[in-house]
């Protein structure tokens, strides 16, 4: 290592016009001087003439060739300060720091730790904008940080806690840090971060130390893969994390534990606090190597738990920060943990106020759900906690929402009284007097079910769901009918509706079902319905479903068998002959799939290795960001259209880095793209009026891009140390319209359904 270093100091020194003479004395001067500070064994025993210790010799050789590679970068920067001013610095700069430690690097492996990432400062500054006064303060800013943050107590050992720092500083500054906003950041933010948990009583100094070095790991890993920024993570996050922990009371009045058959009968004063920190900084660290959205669960999944098990034990709190680690990683997504954070906070602001609930409720059934309610149920409530559920006209319903756990009742049945109340919204939202009347109809039904107190009410609640479900489908399908009832009453307006649907349907329990959970998905994309591709859905659905509803023909009967088979066969014909499913047909065709294929429903058994796919993620990843090339275009090209490939091909300038049906793009392919658009924005850069903004956001996507490849390949590298395991999976592919309908529950709560069903 040292050789190669050495060679590339003669190379830069070259190409730098330093003479032979000058690279002598910089290599027996200079750089020597470097290594007589960084490399005796005590600083304070030692003078500067002292010869310095053979830099070939263990893991000195290491420090010698970063130290020749500081002076290198030296030389190639031109750094302003001088060369000698540079070594005198550093010099001066990390004996001062390390004559701090009160065990003068008697530790040859903590020794050699804190000097490289002291040279790895060097090596940042010297890479930077700033290189002048970010010498001048950095370390004498990393000395007050670790000073101030540890107390008053005695430093001991503290070669973990200088090299944690200073592994900050040089991220920092790498992210063009200048010297004024490393100074306010290191000296106020990162101090105060750290003040609650610093009052903290601890059993002794190191567990203090150790505590502050596993913050700062975890904060580190955040930062440098651009999960979480330094602002949000130890001056948003971690502040109030530290309060709740500091909040934590287990005593004689605290409830029965969820996880724990009894809670740790422990005041606050006993608590171990910084232990629970440390708990829910492995589970993070643990979480964020798992590729896990670490932003959403420090910011809302940790607040959350420690909120609604405040008085459990600590041995609570820890395994249900597990479970939800591993439940909404499951789900693909720790967005749900923003939603249900968010809703506990509605609730609580909004319901306990009323009487409608009390916060041990709230957060008793908050808990039920997070510990055993599915995906579906999760969304159920937070669906309704909103303000309009506040509202005076669902009290009573509200009112036994939150006390629901106590007369026994499933959470099933509470998800389908929290669906019920989101189609309520959309009923009393309609301007139709009709619609309202019948709403409060069904609401005042649901109420009379629920003040019955009773622990099984699911025969009651699919009472009114189907009630429900046929006013959907019928304001749906035909908003004339509404019109002509006006004047009725509810219960008679619910009849006339019952009886609406031909004999031939309504007579068949299986199609009825289909058509009630038709409405209720209609229903939960109305509420969504600014999503264009959402909104054509519907549109769709409705027009194959008038397409049902009209009066069947006598030869349509005779032919099919039957008016429901020829109901259903209209459909089915309408779908084939659909344009979109022709062309996809059409080229699936001439892929080499067989006609027999559209026949009949197809299942297969698939026996895959249980892993993820990183290639096929990481080329998701590189399409996802190559996209932001596309809005630079259009920022330098006015009305431009397509893009010329290499071969002379022109292709939309939308679609550049879009795949689909008939498209399938390399990863050469799109670098090969990417390549073609960095081209048009640097012939346009040059002259434009925000160059520095273009050039900046170019650079960062490149950036962006290398992140990706070096995680793709930590990735590989970790894959090859991990046993796959087998598993078996069905794939069924349904060629009717209507069994294709039930693939999905009535509401459609992503891509991926609760029960691990995917259906496109």
């Amino acid at each position: 290592m040292i050789l190669f270093k050495l060679i590339e100091l003669c190379r830069v020194a070259m190409c730098a016009d330093v003479g032979l003479g000058d690279l002598s004395k910089l290599i027996e001067q200079d750089t020597k001087s470097i290594l007589s500070v960084l490399c005796r064994p005590s600083i304070q025993s030692t003078t500067a003439d002292e010869e310095v210790t053979d830099p070939y010799n263990n893991w000195m050789s290491g420090i010698a060739a970063r130290a020749v590679e500081c002076v290198s970068l030296s030389i190639e920067r031109d750094c302003p300060a001088g060369l000698s001013v540079l070594v005198s610095s550093l010099a001066n700069k990390i004996s001062n720091l390390a004559a701090a430690c009160s065990d003068n690097f008697s530790n040859g492996v903590h020794h050699e730790r804190l000097l490289r990432r002291s040279l790895e400062v060097v090596n940042s500054i010297l890479n930077s904008g700033h290189a002048t006064d970010l010498f001048q303060t950095v370390f004498d800013d990393v000395e007050f940080f670790v000073s101030t943050t540890f107390g008053d107590y005695k430093l001991q050992n503290d070669h973990d806690l200088y090299s944690k720092s200073l592994e900050f500083a040089a991220l920092f500054i790498r992210q063009k840090s200048d010297a004024k906003v490393f100074t306010v950041f290191m000296r106020e933010h990162m101090v105060n971060s750290f003040k609650v948990p610093n009052q903290w009583e601890t059993k002794d100094h190191e567990s203090r130390k150790s505590m502050i070095v596993e913050v700062l790991t975890l904060g580190h890993l955040c930062v440098q893969n651009r999960n979480v920024n330094r602002y949000k993570y130890f001056v948003w996050f971690m502040p109030p994390i530290y309060d709740m922990i500091n909040a934590i009371k287990v005593g004689a009045d605290a409830p029965n534990s969820v996880l724990l058959e009894e809670v740790t009968q422990v005041d606050n004063a006993d608590v171990d606090l910084v232990q629970v920190l440390k708990e829910i900084l492995a589970i993070c660290l643990t979480a964020l190597k798992g590729g896990s959205d670490i932003d959403l669960l420090l910011r809302d999944g940790v607040p959350m738990i420690l909120q609604l098990y405040s008085h459990h034990s600590v041995r609570d709190v820890a395994s249900m920060l597990r479970h939800i680690v591993a439940k909404f990683e499951t789900g693909g997504s720790f967005f749900l943990l923003l939603e249900l954070k968010f809703a506990i906070d509605i609730a609580i602001d909004k319901f306990i106020p009323t009487e409608v609930a009390t916060k041990a409720n709230i957060e008793e059934l908050f808990r039920a759900l997070i510990q055993r309610g599915q995906r579906e149920y999760i969304r159920g409530i937070i669906r309704v906690c909103t303000n309009e559920f506040s509202s005076v006209r669902y009290r009573v319903v509200a009112r036994h929402l939150f006390s629901w756990l106590k007369f026994g009742r499933g959470l099933r049945e509470l998800s389908d009284v929290c669906n019920i109340c989101t189609q309520m919204f959309s009923l009393f939202k309609n301007p139709n007097p009709s619609v309202t009347k019948i709403a409060s109809s069904v609401l005042q039904l649901l109420e009379r079910y629920l003040e019955q107190n009773q622990a099984q009410v699911k025969d009651q609640i699919l009472d009114v769901q189907t009630k429900l479900s046929r006013v959907l489908l019928i304001r749906n399908l035909f908003p004339q009918d509404f019109e002509q009832v006006q004047d009725r009453e509810p219960e008679e307006v619910l009849k006339i509706f019952e009886v609406k649907f031909p004999d031939d349907i309504a007579q068949d329990a299986g199609m009825m079902k289909i058509l009630a959970e038709v409405s209720e998905r209609i229903e939960a994309l109305e509420v969504d319905s600014c999503r264009l591709n959402r909104r054509f859905v519907t549109q769709a659905t409705l027009k194959t479903l008038n397409l049902f509803f009209e009066p069947v023909t006598d030869e349509e009967r005779s032919q099919a068998g039957s008016a429901l088979a020829a109901r259903k066969q209209r459909v089915e014909n309408y779908v084939a002959t659909h344009p979109k499913f022709v062309e996809i047909k059409n080229h699936l065709l001439g892929q080499g799939y067989d006609e027999s294929l559209w026949n009949r429903d197809i299942s297969i058994r698939v026996e895959i290795d249980d892993k993820k796919n990183i290639e096929e993620n990481f080329k998701s990843a590189l399409i996802g960001l190559y996209g932001e090339y596309i809005d630079m275009v259009k920022m330098l090209y006015s009305n431009i259209q397509n893009v010329q490939l290499s071969g002379g091909r022109e292709v939309p300038l939308s679609k550049l880095f879009a795949e689909d049906h008939r498209t399938s793009l390399s990863l050469e392919d799109l670098r090969s793209r990417r390549n073609i658009v960095i081209k048009m924005i640097d012939k346009q850069i040059k002259d434009h009026v925000r160059k520095t903004y273009l050039q900046n956001r170019k650079l960062s996507l490149l950036a962006r891009e290398d992140q990706l490849e070096e995680d793709l390949e930590a990735q590989r590298q970790k894959e090859k140390l991990e046993a796959t395991q087998k598993r078996q999976y069905w794939c069924r592919m349904n060629m009717k319209y209507f069994p294709v309908l039930t693939t999905c529950g009535k509401q459609i709560v992503g891509c991926y359904a609760p029960n691990g069903d995917h259906s496109e």
